[in-house]
């Protein structure tokens, strides 16, 4: 087991926690007098752009796949 085999699917572990995690993270973004707007940590980083969401769920997936792999955990 290489270090950097590792390494690729621990990465792709954490990026998908992440993009997990973030989506309950509520943010304020806009307030006024008799409203507040919040959205999701997630919302911001993606700037609401599906295609972004899917990119980075692609990356992190194809992190984990070749670290599971490489490092024969399966």
């Amino acid at each position: 087991m290489k270090f950097v085999n590792k390494l690729r699917f621990f990465s792709g572990i954490i990026v998908l926690l992440f993009l997990i995690g973030s989506y309950f993270i509520e943010i304020m973004v806009d307030s006024g007098v008799d409203s507040v707007t919040f959205d999701t940590l997630l919302g911001i980083i993606i700037f609401h752009n599906i295609f972004v969401l899917s990119f980075y769920i692609l990356i992190a997936c194809l992190l984990v796949l070749t670290g599971i792999k490489r490092i024969k955990i399966v």
